[in-house]
């Protein structure tokens, strides 16, 4: 039998300033698990894992 995909929602959101600094962030919500430290250990590993990926495609800027 095969293992369902969490429920799940991912959000990221890239944004422009006016001076033309780039920055990103994601959220990441399970709906089908309780709030456990292993839950919330599992959404902070996997919202650092989309923030590694956005600061690689979206490289950090300078502020002048």
């Amino acid at each position: 039998m095969e293992q369902a995909e969490p429920k799940k929602r991912v959000r990221i959101n890239v944004s422009t300033s006016v001076r033309g600094v780039r920055t990103a962030d994601a959220t990441v919500e399970y709906y089908d698990r309780p709030d456990t430290e292993a839950t919330r250990q599992l959404v902070l590993a996997e919202v650092t894992g989309l923030m590694e990926m956005l600061d690689r495609h979206y490289p950090p800027q300078e502020v002048s």
